[in-house]
């Protein structure tokens, strides 16, 4: 009797570690909700990170841009309707950000590690949108469905936000953080379609396959460019505080389908000849793409490859040895090159900093492995030796930064202080 009560229970526990184990594992969408503004003279370094590092390294992260404080006259995007999100959150620094509304604030700094350790966190929920844009009446319908993916229970909320993206105004900046008169905008949020506190999705017990339906219908104003425009769905947990209220799954997508988005570079840019930079884009129905780039603000242009598959969205590109202020890409439908989209506004080409070292890959010791800067001054370096060093007068003299532990494959400044470094090969690997 005892033996069966015992094998009746194994096999209860093995079913139940079976329908655990059966259960979708879904790739979590993070995201970083940040506060920003045209004042702000830091601001544009925490653009910087989300363009270069950011969506490089997390290119699926759901990145959302406050700017603030709200109903501030020195900003023309703080009247939003929402905006009572940026003390909710507890944003009073600018820049700093928030991951999965996991923490209070953090310094930009820290974005790309945190977001980098969020994506390996399984989303909790589904969610999925059917949504309509007519472009004649502007009018724009969703329905987002949410499904619970494991057994949950508390208070669930769903947040809805418009965003818009290619605006052009001034940007204050620094010796350090450089704006201009000319700044190209992105992620900036335009309004909450629901409220920035969201609709309850449930309260209590939440099972798989109880799914809960919100529809929205709003009408996009007619300054804004609804080509531009993304609408951003996020599903949290209410905590005791909205900033560690955590999200469990997000999503964001086009209002309208336009076939082909360029979104990096897309203005304000400025690179090394030479350095290895990502075009990113989207594309709608189009198989292959031709890329090019433009030295004179789109007068003419140059070939930088051809067919290239559209869904792969991410080309890695050698600057050309060209300077120039007025420089931009664009990303054509290779069946008919007269679809295409092109950066927002120019991007600037210029000079490496002559530094005395050079990139090499025969793998000997002490080899130079990674070469990125933060602008003309700010200068960082990585070795096949796990060596780190930085110089902050264009590569005149470098100090010691650190010392990685290990071959130093590639590196990424993040800001005059902080950089992130890839552990690559050993010695010999190249």
């Amino acid at each position: 009797m005892k033996l069966r009560n015992f094998i009746v229970l194994f096999f209860l526990l093995f079913a139940g570690y079976l329908q655990l184990q059966a259960q979708p594992l879904t790739q979590r969408n993070p995201v970083l909700e940040y506060c920003t503004g045209t004042w702000c003279q830091w601001c544009p370094c925490g653009h910087q990170i989300i363009k270069e590092n950011i969506l490089t390294t997390v290119p699926n992260a759901v990145v959302i841009g406050y700017h603030g404080p709200a109903n501030s006259a020195n900003d023309p995007w703080t009247g939003f309707s929402g905006n009572q999100i940026i003390s909710a959150l507890g944003m009073s620094s600018y820049p700093t950000g928030i991951i999965d509304r996991t923490s209070a604030p953090i310094s930009r700094s820290a974005w790309l590690s945190t977001l980098a350790q969020r994506v390996s966190v399984n989303a909790t929920v589904g969610i999925s949108v059917e949504k309509n844009y007519n472009s004649a009446t502007r009018a724009f319908t969703a329905s987002v469905k949410v499904n619970p993916l494991m057994s949950l229970s508390g208070l669930y909320r769903v947040n809805i936000i418009l965003m818009e993206s290619g605006m052009v105004y001034s940007q204050t900046g620094n010796a350090s953080c450089a704006g201009n008169s000319a700044y190209v905008h992105e992620h900036v949020v335009r309004g909450f379609l629901n409220n920035y506190l969201g609709d309850t999705l449930t309260n209590g017990t939440w099972e798989p396959g109880q799914l809960v339906t919100k529809n929205y219908s709003y009408t996009i104003p007619a300054e804004y460019n609804s080509q531009k425009c993304d609408v951003a769905v996020l599903v949290y947990k209410v905590g005791a505080a909205l900033n560690t209220s955590e999200v469990q799954q997000a999503i964001s997508f086009h209002v309208e389908n336009a076939p082909i988005v360029v979104s990096y570079p897309n203005g304000g840019e400025t690179f090394y000849a030479g350095s290895v930079k990502n075009i990113v884009w989207s594309v709608t129905n189009i198989q292959n793409v031709n890329l090019e780039y433009s030295t004179n603000n789109g007068t003419s242009w140059t070939s930088i490859v051809t067919n290239v598959q559209g869904s792969l969205g991410s080309y890695a590109w050698t600057v050309p040895n060209t300077v120039s202020s007025q420089c931009k890409v664009r990303v054509l439908d290779a069946s008919n090159n007269a679809v295409f989209d092109e950066s927002n506004a120019a991007f600037s080409i210029v000079l490496a900093p002559t530094t005395g070292w050079a990139s090499v890959t025969s793998g000997t010791t002490g080899d130079i492995w990674g070469i990125d800067y933060l602008d003309a001054n700010n200068v960082w370096i990585s070795s096949s030796t796990g060596d780190v060093k930085k110089s902050t007068d264009g590569g005149a003299t470098f100090t010691a930064a650190g010392n990685a532990g290990e071959g130093a494959y590639s590196i990424a400044v993040l800001n005059p202080t902080t950089a992130v470094v890839a552990l690559g090969p050993s010695a010999g690997d190249g």
